[in-house]
């Protein structure tokens, strides 16, 4: 399992934090998602043999978020 921090520009409240988590935990390989709207933060926790860093940024910004590592 890889652990990642991503600072993710645009959520500013609850429902975009649930907006991420939902669609990241669909996402096979993914362990845990935690969203802080506060900090502009989301930790993700994941198998990298099943998924890609890449995969998971492009779904967030699919989200109409950025994301900086």
């Amino acid at each position: 399992m890889k652990k990642v921090d991503l600072k993710v520009y645009g959520m500013s409240c609850t429902g975009c934090e649930n907006s991420i988590k939902r669609v990241l935990s669909k996402l096979l390989g993914v362990n845990e998602v935690i969203a802080d709207s506060k900090i502009m933060k989301v930790e993700i926790e994941f198998d990298d043999s099943r998924l890609s860093l890449d995969t998971i940024i492009q779904k967030i910004e699919d989200l109409g978020f950025k994301v900086v590592q």
